[in-house]
Order: structure tokens, then sequence, then C-alpha cells
């Protein structure tokens, strides 16, 4: 079985920021949990037009279509596993034959469009569609070290965001 190290886990957050908008960090990480690489997108902000059109699938389309498929276009090499902190984004898996699971704090109590379960304290979840996602997630985490938290990176990308937007107030 390959080292930790070899294994790259990819961790999407997307942020609605009042004053910004929806704004996208992506960072992949190795299976000890050390950074390979980090994106950002501009800020985002749909339109009023853009909420009639889309409805209710406006949320996904701009969380896992349109910012979420920037970010994972952006990088170098395609991670095993891309975790998601939101069920918006799971529509990500559409666009990307990789597995897409949503690592959640408080999972909702109506989960129809989705396959829940557990892998250590985590509870995750993954398209019903792309069910099948749930064993190859099992077969990857077997991979990595021991004490990875699957919440950490959120933290890590939450916090550079605001470095972002620092950088776009001009603020040192």
């Amino acid at each position: 079985m390959p080292a930790a190290d070899s294994l790259t886990i990819g961790f999407l957050r997307i942020e609605d920021d009042e004053e910004y908008g929806l704004l996208g960090g992506y960072l992949m990480l190795n299976g000890w949990g050390r950074p390979l690489e980090f994106h950002c997108t501009s800020p985002v902000r749909p339109t009023r037009t853009h909420e009639i059109l889309y409805g209710t699938e406006l949320k996904p389309f701009l969380y896992g279509e349109q910012i979420g498929g920037t970010l994972l276009r952006a990088v170098k090499s395609m991670p095993a596993l891309v975790c998601v902190d939101s069920l918006a984004t799971l529509s990500l898996r559409y666009q990307f034959d990789l597995p897409v699971v949503a690592v959640l704090e408080d999972p909702p109590e109506a989960m129809t469009d989705y396959a829940t379960f557990r892998i250590d304290d985590f509870q995750l979840a993954v398209l019903s569609r792309y069910a099948s996602d749930q064993s190859q997630v099992r077969n990857l985490w077997q991979r990595v070290s021991g004490d990875y938290d699957l919440q950490e990176p959120f933290e890590r990308i939450r916090q550079a965001l605001g470095e972002a937007k620092r950088s776009i107030r001009g603020v040192a």
C-alpha cells in the first residue's frame, strides 16, 4: 500500500461573505496533512437574475460547479479525494470523476439526495447518485495518518481566505 505522503486529498470551502460575496478556497494536502497547493477565487456575487433563473439550484451551481470547478481545474494534479464542508458543494462530483465527500458537523435531518456514513468520528455524505464513492473513501482513509482530522483543513482555508479578504481591502 502506498505511503500516506503519496496520497493527495483536496479540501474545498466556500464562504458567503456579506461584503464580498462568495469566496472559494482549495487546499490540497498529502496523507500526513502537509500542504501541497492552495488556490482561492476572486469574489463571486450572483445577480437577482441568477437567483430567478436558477432558483433552488443556484447554490449547488455556484458552489460546486462554478467556484469548485474553477478551483479544481487550477490544480497541478488531481487529488484522490475532495472533501467539502457543505452539501451544496457536492455538485462538484458531476464534473469530475473522483470521489467528493461532504464532512458534516451537524447533518440536516432530511438527507434524501445523499448517502451518509461515518468514518471514525466524522459524519460524511456523498450524492446518492454516487453512493459507490463511499467504498472508495473508506479505502483511501486507510492510507492516511492515524490522527488526520477532516475538519481542521477547513479552518486553515477559512484563515487563508481571511488573509485574502484583508489583501482585497488593502490592509496588511
